[in-house]
């Protein structure tokens, strides 16, 4: 069985896994998970569900699209 075939998705992510992903640093993604992400803790790990990291990345993404179409509109 290849290695590729054996992986299973994640259901969780790490606060090092929201750094890669949105590329910020370990201040940022806190402040994030403190203020915005939905999370649980485990002892001290913290791990944010993927589906609700998809939710807010999603809304991020449509609330910068509408900030540049206001910009692109006033000019």
């Amino acid at each position: 069985m290849k290695e590729k075939d054996c992986q299973i998705e994640r259901q969780y992510y790490s606060r090092k896994d929201i750094e890669r992903l949105i590329g910020c640093g370990t201040s940022k993604a806190y402040e994030l998970i403190k203020n915005e992400l939905p999370h649980i803790r485990l002892g001290k790990k913290i791990l944010v569900p993927r589906e609700e990291f998809e939710k807010w990345q999603k809304t991020k993404n449509s609330t910068a699209s509408l900030n540049e179409q206001e910009r692109s509109e006033t000019l």
